[in-house]
């Protein structure tokens, strides 16, 4: 079984500035606003000889560009030990992926991009508290995308980073966002990586798309379209090696 974690934003976050010219795709962190909100997470990481869980969160481009560049926000999470928290990040390598839409859940992996957690900066945001107890660091992670990936206007697609690392102790949690569809995908995977589970989540992920400016220069705006499915073939927990890893982490209040 799953288990569900509290997390309470705390006051001391930095906003960062995007990196490119052009923003092609972006649902913000609820966390950065000041009207305050509850807020989430969910397990998108993989160690190796474990099971794990990967999340993907839908998006639509009005028009067609080329995605060079991808942020995501996250939390490192040591659940086994919270007093052990706060920690870094445990990510030796991102497998940053796009997927084709499957009537309304991922489809087909049409992009994968392996990255070394060296190419991939890290800007830590500040912190949340787990369950009153635990303070986590909250991190934006920034990629540059080795060749673009096209994405036709209109059409929907998934965009998914997962954490390959090394333990199992540190969970790296993708937290909530807004401006999309108020939903997200979530697999569990086996020790090899394949999917033997899959979930509908509410709430967004945060996360934005970056484009080269182009001749005359344009903004994409896109919503997040997400038919209603949900299925599971069976449950994760009953194949984990150790402690019970969550994969899903909410809060109750906001600072």
């Amino acid at each position: 079984m799953s288990r569900l974690f509290h997390l309470a934003a705390s006051c001391c976050l930095a906003t960062v500035p995007l990196l490119a010219d052009t923003i092609l795709y972006q649902q913000p962190p609820t966390y950065m606003g000041t009207s305050g909100g509850f807020q989430s997470g969910y397990t998108s990481d993989l160690a190796a000889g474990f099971t794990g869980f990967r999340v993907f969160d839908n998006f639509t481009v009005a028009s067609t560009g080329a995605v060079i560049q991808a942020q995501w926000d996250m939390f490192a999470w040591y659940y086994e030990d919270p007093t052990v928290n706060p920690v870094a990040p445990a990510v030796d390598t991102w497998d940053i992926s796009f997927y084709a839409n499957n009537g309304g859940i991922p489809g087909a992996k049409i992009y994968d991009a392996v990255e070394p957690a060296s190419s991939v900066t890290a800007t830590l945001l500040g912190t949340a508290l787990i369950n009153g107890n635990a303070r986590v660091n909250v991190y934006q992670f920034d990629a540059t995308l080795p060749s673009p990936f096209n994405a036709t206007g209109g059409t929907e697609y998934w965009f998914s980073p997962l954490a390959l690392q090394n333990t199992n102790s540190i969970v790296e949690v993708w937290i909530d966002g807004t401006g999309g569809n108020n939903a997200s995908y979530q697999e569990g995977l086996d020790a090899s990586g394949m999917e033997v589970s899959g979930v509908v989540h509410t709430n967004d992920r945060a996360f934005t798309l970056l484009a080269a400016p182009e001749p005359g220069g344009f903004l994409l705006i896109g919503t997040g379209l997400l038919g209603v499915g949900c299925w599971r073939r069976r449950s994760l927990g009953d194949r984990l090696r150790r402690r019970p890893r969550p994969d899903a982490i909410a809060a109750d209040r906001a600072c």
